[in-house]
């Protein structure tokens, strides 16, 4: 079954000089239940782009996007948010979480959107997650004062608090040392393998991505496509 499917999408920006840069043109790309896709490519090749529109983030020019059976492109506004909150866990490159606010306050933000008031259920869980990614003890530390690569931590348990079916990350392990890198790569893996769900991951590391079971080279010119073999860890 494919989860993400975008048909004949075209993107583009306009330049601060009022020229228009065309970042995807008749662009097209499924991604089925269940996998775990590497998107890689030098910088400026789109991936950032893709991520945020995969994320529901991001509006198109033209073409359609599919994801779940519900056709996102076609959505309100109101309507995209709840779909976004409900459906897919995005995590950020610049972590964007709230200063002011604790570890478990931010990583339970979109259960809150959701209308869950910090439930037990859903402090429960952010203790299990925040565990698993080594910072359950500063689970009540202000994110003032946690590391990047702890804040990169948060920043990805927030995303999967509500236990979403699509997984998005631009550059998960950009600011995480090697070992809490595999740490992170050992849960998405075990998100998709035994939860089924799937797991869309921007990411320069190519250990990483190699790891995945698909891995989507963009390019400026053309996207290539390589079939990597699956994993056992």
């Amino acid at each position: 079954m494919d989860i993400v499917i975008i048909d004949s999408i075209t993107k583009s920006y306009r330049e601060p000089s009022g020229e228009k840069f065309i970042v995807f043109k008749n662009f097209s790309l499924t991604i089925k239940k269940g996998e775990f896709v590497a998107i890689t490519g030098e910088s400026g090749s789109g991936k950032t782009t893709l991520m945020n529109i995969i994320g529901c983030i991001d509006d198109i020019d033209e073409g359609k996007i599919i994801i779940d059976d519900t056709d996102v492109t076609s959505l309100n506004e109101d309507d995209l948010a709840k779909f976004r909150n409900q459906k897919i866990g995005y995590i950020f490159q610049n972590h964007y979480l709230l200063r002011g606010f604790n570890v478990l306050e931010n990583v339970l933000i979109p259960s809150i959107i959701g209308g869950y008031f910090f439930e037990e259920e859903y402090i429960q869980k952010a203790g299990e997650i925040l565990g698993t990614l080594g910072i359950g003890e500063k689970i009540h530390r202000d994110i003032a004062q946690i590391s990047g690569g702890e804040r990169q931590r948060v920043a990805i348990a927030r995303a999967l608090i509500n236990s979403p079916e699509i997984i998005v990350a631009d550059e998960p392990t950009g600011n995480l040392d090697p070992k809490n890198a595999e740490v992170v790569f050992e849960l998405f893996y075990n998100l998709v393998k035994e939860l089924n769900k799937t797991c869309i991951v921007a990411t320069h590391n190519l250990n990483f991505a190699k790891k995945a079971d698909r891995i989507i080279d963009l390019s400026p010119q053309e996207v290539r496509i390589k079939e990597t073999s699956k994993v056992s860890l």
